[in-house]
């Protein structure tokens, strides 16, 4: 192969990422302007293999000419005002939508009607993988087909922080609480994902620009057939626009119906199953499971004209695994004092530790309900609701 062709082939190989009939018509072109380069060193009174090898001097580097027809085809630009302006934006959208996430999963964390809403856990989930992956494209929107190298670059600083800055922790709603957030596994996952971001948004962008390529056969003639013309660009930006909208008016129209069907239930089994799985201390006790909500037929006046309903129901509750060790280590404490055995009654001391260590502990009750404008609601006053939490705390507990 001569150096001509194998010069070629390598600016054939860097433009890879071209429609077939673009990147032909590309090699083809420098073909033609390399041999007439040739020829006129040639006609100064060089020999082939010199003239040749003049020519592809003047020619400049095989993979530098694929990059420079790349970024015009492609319509990209990479310099350190653009990489710059990536990283701002990229960076400055990562930190707030990660800090937003972390004190929400903290709040959510303390949140008694969290069991309401199962679907949380999935969406915490699918934002943890979109923040990177939305950073990545951003990098892709400003320098096209570099961002995973800049994606890697941000996220692989943002490690070697945490690794060597020993940053563990970070403030949230007080200075007095902290919460422990970079972990590897959060590390990995944001590199993994803000790679993929990157790499998505390079091929989306590329996917439209090689549509763009082959409408208008050339990249000044991308303006001649009316693909990026002013006019055209509005109406796009348009019609997005009101696309992003319709999905954010349908998103909190979800919401909104979501979060009134938990707090303004239309039946009275919904009411009851919001009352039994709000969980006001969940640092002690973990969410009652439901085992049966059945709705008893009406009897008196009240049910029968609709205004109340009785709903039975059969639950088992139990503590937190930390919070039942520390009760058993109590019960036993006191079983060894014969002082605290003859003061408390061994027999319940006793009772008290079977129940705890079991830690699962079924409840069975009627509760009334009243219909208001907000829904169903639970008559407090119609269940003793200390059974709930009594049969750990209480040693003397009975049913």
């Amino acid at each position: 192969m001569s150096r001509l062709d194998d010069y070629l082939s390598r600016v054939e190989h860097g433009l890879r990422a071209l429609p077939p009939s673009v990147r032909e018509a590309e090699v083809r072109e420098i073909r033609s302007h390399l041999e007439q380069l040739r020829d006129d060193f040639a006609a100064q009174g060089q020999n082939p293999e010199m003239a040749a090898e003049s020519a592809l001097n003047q020619f400049g580097d095989a993979r530098a000419v694929a990059v420079r027809l790349r970024d015009v085809w492609e319509g990209q630009s990479c310099n350190w005002e653009r990489v710059l302006a990536a990283l701002v934006c990229g960076s400055t959208f990562w930190v707030g939508a990660t800090y937003a996430l972390l004190i929400g999963t903290f709040k959510l964390f303390f949140w008694p009607q969290v069991e309401l809403f199962p679907e949380l856990p999935v969406l915490m989930l699918a934002t943890v993988v979109l923040i990177p992956s939305l950073t990545g494209m951003i990098f892709s929107l400003w320098i096209g087909r570099r961002a995973w190298m800049l994606s890697n670059a941000f996220f692989g600083s943002v490690a070697l922080l945490i690794q060597f800055g020993h940053i563990s922790s970070v403030h949230i709603s007080s200075p007095t609480i902290t919460v422990g957030i970079f972990t590897i596994p959060l590390v990995v996952l944001n590199l993994g994902w803000g790679i993929a971001g990157a790499l998505a948004g390079d091929a989306l962008l590329r996917r439209r620009r090689c549509a763009q390529m082959a409408l208008a056969g050339s990249p000044s003639g991308l303006t001649a057939h009316g693909v990026s013309t002013f006019p055209m660009r509005h109406k796009k930006a348009l019609l997005k626009t009101i696309m992003a909208l319709t999905v954010l008016v349908v998103t909190v129209a979800g919401i909104k119906w979501r979060v009134d069907a938990v707090f303004h239930p239309r039946t009275p089994v919904a009411a009851l199953r919001a009352r039994l799985l709000t969980n006001e201390d969940r640092t002690q006790y973990a969410t009652p499971r439901i085992l049966e909500l059945r709705e008893l037929a009406p009897q008196t006046p009240a049910e029968r004209a609709g205004l109340e309903r009785r709903v039975a129901f059969h639950i088992e509750v139990s503590a937190t695994k930390d919070y039942a060790a520390r009760r058993v280590a109590y019960l036993e404490s006191r079983l060894k004092s014969a002082y605290e055995k003859k003061r408390m009654g061994e027999d319940a001391l006793r009772s008290s530790l079977r129940r705890v260590r079991t830690n699962a502990y079924s409840i069975r009750g009627v509760v009334t309900l009243q219909k208001t404008s907000n829904g169903w609601q639970v008559d407090e006053k119609s269940f003793d609701w200390s059974q709930l939490h009594g049969w750990i705390e209480d040693i003397y507990f009975a049913r």
